[in-house]
């Protein structure tokens, strides 16, 4: 995915995919997966703050001009693949691209934005199909963000 800010008419689209009652806005527990789609990675408690100031009463919901904010002010331009990729090979101390499941696991709690356990089981899943207990992480990181762009 492109590290270039989305034009509104291209976040609308994405945010209207989300909108599945075709309300006019989307739960707050999907803001941060749309945000996402829409090609930005904020950490977790910027873009919990964000939604926060966007649904002050505690509605459940943010609708799209709220949403367009909160990407204005949460967008972040870095490139998530090459992050992901050396934070794999920091724990991959003998160059051989692979990182243990337990070591994956850090990885995806301690960076950036932290995952629920749902998450990390189905990341792990994905990860290591085999449950051999070693990630192939550039085949992994690829997947994930070919993922990402469908």
């Amino acid at each position: 995915m492109s590290n270039t800010r989305l034009k509104p008419e291209e976040i609308k689209e994405v945010f209207t995919l989300w909108d599945k009652a075709a309300s006019g806005a989307i739960p707050t527990g999907t803001v941060a997966t749309v945000i996402r789609a829409c090609g930005s990675y904020p950490p977790k408690d910027v873009l919990d703050d964000a939604i926060g100031r966007a649904d002050p009463g505690g509605s459940g919901t943010v609708d799209y001009p709220d949403f367009l904010k909160i990407y204005e002010n949460t967008f972040i331009t870095e490139d998530p693949a090459a992050t992901m990729i050396s934070a794999f090979e920091a724990f991959d101390s003998t160059g051989s691209g692979t990182v243990k499941v337990s070591d994956f696991k850090k990885i995806m709690t301690q960076r950036g934005n932290a995952l629920s356990n749902e998450e990390l089981n189905k990341m792990i899943s994905m990860a290591d199909p085999q449950s051999s207990g070693k990630i192939r992480y550039q085949t992994f990181v690829k997947a994930v963000f070919a993922k990402k762009a469908q």
